[in-house]
């Protein structure tokens, strides 16, 4: 997952509606405004294949200062790996419009 980190800090990551039974689903930044999120499903229950809903919810604050207004910056997941790899993100992005 992808962020501009001057308008973005990112705050933490939990279980999603999907993998609210694994034992964990966590969030690791691995350099400014990336994120890789994983999780590790223990004794909980897999995700069936055609599933709707979400894996993972993660919590971004808005940190902008400035005093520009009506721009936009988007929030973008990039890729599944590993067993969710031919998953595919719908919205793939979140468009987010600041206004002063």
């Amino acid at each position: 997952m992808t962020y501009d980190p001057a308008i973005f800090q990112y705050e933490s990551t939990g279980n999603g509606d999907l993998t609210g039974s694994w034992a964990s689903v966590d969030g690791n930044e691995i350099s400014s405004g990336k994120l890789i999120i994983g999780g590790f499903t223990g004794s909980g229950n897999p995700v069936v294949a055609g599933s709707n809903g979400s894996l993972a919810i993660i919590k971004i604050k808005a940190i902008y200062s400035g005093n520009d207004s009506g721009f936009t910056r988007q929030i973008s997941i990039n890729k599944y790996l590993d067993d969710i790899a031919g998953m595919s993100p719908i919205p793939a992005s979140a468009t987010f419009t600041f206004i002063r």
